[in-house]
């Protein structure tokens, strides 16, 4: 009876294992091809645009935007992204009679840094125009065109919030771990 108790135990036993270690190898072989098929996907999608060096009209990159800006009535050109990994604010749209506006911004740009400090995952573009106030003159690192340039703006009065800044553009972050507001 004890013997019999034993094999009983050593089978279920040995059941428990062969099912953790199945699972185990399960996740693994899945986790590998995940890995596989999205290098795979990767390295056919930076080829593709490296080779194209022009993405197109920025509107057709970014659908997303026809829910929320209004699409303009002439032909946007054509702008060439950026290569490596500048990161930043991606002007989406410059809203009339604003700073940015009256400072020359332009949809396609990237505004890189405020008054020297990087607009980042870590530093988002809305968070660094807080620190500061309406009638401040800041100095914008833009991308645009294939080099960078700076933009000095004079930001206004946010219509919405008295008493705080406003640059008037439509922005999407770019780069890793970007959030997308405005500002």
């Amino acid at each position: 009876m004890e013997d019999r108790k034993n094999v009983y135990v050593t089978v279920i036993a040995i059941a428990v294992v062969g099912l953790l270690l199945s699972c185990v190898a399960g996740a693994l072989a899945g986790g590998l091809a995940g890995l596989l098929v999205g290098r795979h996907q990767a390295r056919t999608t930076t080829e593709r645009t490296v080779e194209e060096g022009v993405l197109g009209n920025l509107f057709d990159q970014m659908p997303w935007l026809e829910d929320e800006v209004p699409l303009p009535e002439e032909d946007v050109e054509p702008f060439v992204m950026p290569r490596g990994s500048v990161q930043g604010a991606l002007v989406t749209q410059v809203v009339s009679d604003t700073p940015a506006e009256d400072a020359g911004l332009q949809m396609g740009d990237i505004i890189t840094s405020v008054d020297l400090t990087p607009v980042d995952a870590n530093h988002q573009l809305a968070d660094v125009l807080a620190q500061y106030k309406p009638g401040d003159r800041v100095t914008l690192t833009v991308w645009r065109s294939g080099g960078s340039e700076e933009v000095l703006v004079i930001l206004g009065e946010n219509p919405d919030a008295a008493g705080e800044p406003y640059l008037g553009i439509y922005y999407r972050m770019r780069g890793p771990n970007m959030r997308t507001p405005g500002s």
